[in-house]
């Protein structure tokens, strides 16, 4: 995610799971960022977006509203929800189902609700 905000990745071959040792489960890709074509919509700050992915990722398993939470004790259960509110995003959601415009929109209402 942090990758596509930053630049525009190419995919341009797989790479088979034999070609490494040891041997991982997936294959790999080789790709190509250009960073002169970052995602078009920018965050207010962008270490509130690092902070937001970061911590919506920290317990794969968990809603983005419990990751949060866990990840950062000192924000309350009401004003992650009301960010969440405020985005459109479904409490019950989870970190790999948001696309890059909720994560923006979740790191602004966050930011701003924190200052």
């Amino acid at each position: 995610l942090m990758v596509r905000y930053h630049a525009r990745p190419t995919a341009f071959f797989e790479v088979s799971a034999e070609a490494f040792f040891p041997r991982p489960k997936v294959n790999s890709m080789v790709l190509e960022l250009d960073l002169e074509r970052p995602y078009p919509r920018r965050a207010v700050h962008d270490a509130d977006l690092k902070r937001v992915v970061k911590g919506a990722f920290a317990h794969r398993r968990k809603t983005v509203l419990n990751s949060l939470k866990g990840f950062f004790p000192s924000w309350n259960r009401e004003m992650i929800l009301e960010a969440m509110r405020k985005c459109g995003i479904d409490p019950g959601t989870r970190a790999e189902t948001l696309d890059m415009d909720e994560f923006l929109c979740l790191g602004t209402a966050l930011a701003l609700t924190n200052e």
